[in-house]
């Protein structure tokens, strides 16, 4: 349970097809008062088209510049330039994680109601029988093929964190080992408002700490983690009467691609802690 928790006002509902994103997005947007944008109509034209990545790109911009909505999709890991607008853009993420057997009763029954209504969905398309059952492009066999990657990409993937707070040496010596200790504490608050229920933080002692966050696993979403890291962390500080700034270096090492072991993955996150806190990249 996490004490005094807001719901977000940016949510982005992930899994694989047929868990229901579109469902639990809806009703999000529903009950919370938040605009609801379906990625099937920014990724779909008239006659089953599909729309180029490029093409993507602005419409997912344009849509999530308001300051509250939910969104529906598979983002994070697929390398395109979308990822990292609603990613960064976000404050909330909704990951489905059903059996295979749900999905595809899920997926059956709802294909089977879309044939037989002749429901309209986005820009005048429709479902049919003979192309939800009858073709080499068949939703049932694309979640076939899908289910166990898309899984993978969101059970498996995450990212270690290391946290070096620049100024820490400079508030020990300038105001004494309290007011350190003080800033030790307001940090650590301010990692816990960051987290979510699925990641994990610890300190690893004086002024580092790392955090372990589930879902990331590529470079465009471990710089859109990073980047809320240290929008949660640095700014103003109240201290002893005065005011000092929290100013973080943050490293980031993923699994498996930078080491699949926690050696390897600290050896990593703490290279490139080191290229943020000196300015190189």
């Amino acid at each position: 349970e996490i004490p005094d928790f807001q719901p977000g006002r940016r949510i982005v509902v992930v899994g694989t097809s047929g868990s229901g994103k579109t469902t639990v997005a809806q009703r999000l947007a529903e009950v919370l008062g938040l605009t609801y944008i379906c990625s099937d109509a920014i990724i779909w034209g008239p006659n089953w088209t599909l729309i180029p990545h490029e093409q993507r790109v602005p419409l997912y911009d344009k849509a999530t510049q308001a300051q509250s909505w939910t969104i529906d999709g598979n983002f994070g890991g697929t390398g395109h330039p979308q990822d990292e607008i609603i990613l960064k853009r976000a404050d909330t993420l909704v990951w489905l994680d059903l059996p295979f057997w749900r999905v595809f009763t899920q997926l059956f029954v709802r294909t089977v109601r879309r044939a037989r209504t002749g429901e309209e969905l986005w820009h005048g398309n429709r479902e049919s029988w003979r192309v939800s059952f009858f073709s080499r492009d068949a939703i049932l066999l694309w979640a076939i093929r899908t289910y166990r990657p898309n899984r993978l990409r969101y059970a498996e993937h995450f990212a270690v964190l290391l946290i070096d707070l620049n100024e820490f040496k400079q508030v020990n010596d300038r105001f004494g080992h309290q007011a350190g200790d003080q800033l030790l504490q307001e940090v650590a608050q301010r990692l816990r408002g960051f987290l979510r229920e699925a990641d994990f933080a610890g300190r690893l002692g004086g002024d580092e700490f790392f955090v372990i966050l589930h879902g990331v696993g590529d470079s465009v979403s471990a710089q859109a983690a990073r980047d809320r890291l240290r929008q949660a962390l640095d700014g103003p500080l109240a201290l002893r009467g005065t005011t000092v700034t929290v100013r973080s270096a943050i490293g980031v090492g993923l699994w498996p691609t930078q080491g699949d072991s926690a050696d390897a993955l600290m050896r990593a996150a703490d290279a490139d802690m080191y290229r943020d806190k000196t300015g190189h990249s």
